[in-house]
């Protein structure tokens, strides 16, 4: 627990991680609640921003307000305060503990007030009054507190396999992203399309999403992968339910209009296991903002939230910068923000020589794997045309 620190940061820290707890005391928010006065000015960056986007800022948004709002002199004393509150690592057990006592001040601040003024409040407003504060206590969760060998209720992180040794090793599971990092032009919709045929052939409920292009290509890119089987065959069965290929609109949808989409095919009895999505850089912020970094990691939060939510493994993309360009990629390589690739589980790097694609080869790299070791450097066989990837563990596979 933390009733050592200040208070005041503490709350400050549970809003921004924490938004539905801001949502469920915003009506409550008094000019004296906070008593630091920069965590005070920090809450009204928060009000401000929520006021007119509708949503709670990140740390690295409001960094950017406290460098608009205030001059250089006063900049480093608040974005230094912003630092030690995003410092703070909070448990279940703490937001419960900061509920309770926030729930207090409100209470303590609420009735003060009346008291100041009780020849001019009647019992009924007082008791309106009391009926708002006890909402507050509604929203509260019952927190829990386990020692480490209390009987625990086992969890296995099941990884949907996609026949790639280099992912499967530690893989990607409901709930989780996994991200592929590529040039123009190099393979990001191959790639992503042999993992939705890979998903759907082993019997996982998929959608493959895509912005660009044709969506009978689509179509074409995974019967190619099926063998190209005639109409014949189509017809006779060679298909399969679990895959639903589907185009969205490029460069003006939004996370939200995944999730309408995922709503509807579940109301139609299609219950997602996986979405591949082509690609992150096609969509759009919620709600859009000039600074075009903000909206990549609004976006990648997003998506996280939509993969717990509906239990859903996410597989995606995203565009590697000018200087990644015809050289081994690193995670600095990724155009717009590089935090977007924080909510990733597992971050592949895809290249592509003059030469490998001459010869139908492509190099992949473990960039980031949240649940093992960076261990792996293949080159694999790549044929786009039939949307065959090989990469076998082999003796010259080439360990990190």
């Amino acid at each position: 627990m933390k009733q050592n620190l200040d208070f005041d940061n503490l709350i400050i820290n549970a809003l921004i991680n924490n938004p539905k707890l801001f949502v469920d005391i915003k009506p409550y928010i008094v000019k004296d609640l906070i008593k630091n006065k920069y965590s005070n000015f920090i809450l009204e960056l928060i009000k401000e921003h929520n006021d007119k986007y509708g949503n709670v800022p990140t740390f690295p948004i409001l960094s950017v307000k406290i460098e608009d709002e205030l001059a250089e002199q006063g900049q480093k004393q608040m974005l230094d305060h912003l630092s030690l509150i995003e410092s703070i690592q909070l448990t279940e057990g703490d937001i419960q503990f900061i509920r309770d006592n926030l729930n207090k001040r409100l209470k303590e601040n609420k009735l003060s007030k009346i008291k100041q003024n009780i020849d001019k409040v009647d019992l009924e407003a007082f008791q309106q009054v009391a009926s708002e504060i006890s909402l507050i206590d509604g929203t509260s969760k019952k927190w829990e507190i386990k020692h480490l060998w209390d009987k625990v209720e086992r969890k296995e992180r099941v990884v949907l396999p996609t026949n790639l040794e280099l992912i499967d090793k530690y893989g990607i599971a409901k709930g989780e992203i996994g991200l592929l990092l590529a040039g123009t032009g190099i393979g990001k919709s191959v790639f992503l399309t042999f993992l939705a045929s890979e998903l759907m052939l082993g019997g996982y409920k998929t959608l493959h999403i895509a912005f660009e292009g044709n969506i009978d290509d689509y179509i074409n890119k995974h019967r190619n992968k099926l063998n190209n089987p005639t109409e014949e065959q189509l017809a006779k069965g060679k298909t399969t339910p679990n895959l639903k290929v589907v185009k969205l609109p490029n460069n003006s949808s939004t996370t939200s209009d995944i999730e309408d989409l995922i709503k509807q095919q579940i109301n139609n009895g299609f219950i997602p296991d996986a979405i591949v999505l082509d690609y992150v850089d096609c969509l759009v912020g919620s709600n859009r903002t000039k600074e075009l970094w903000i909206n990549d990691i609004a976006i990648i939060n997003e998506l996280e939230h939509l993969a717990q939510k509906y239990n859903i493994a996410l597989w995606s993309a995203v565009q590697s910068n000018r200087s990644g360009l015809n050289k081994e990629l690193g995670l600095e390589n990724a155009a717009g923000s590089i935090q977007k690739l924080q909510k990733a589980t597992m971050i592949i790097a895809l290249t592509r020589n003059p030469e490998q694609q001459n010869e139908n080869r492509a190099d992949l790299r473990l960039l980031k794997n949240r649940w093992g070791k960076l261990d792996i450097s293949q080159n694999c066989v790549w044929n786009p045309e039939q949307v065959k990837i090989e990469a076998p563990i082999t003796d010259n596979t080439i360990l990190l």
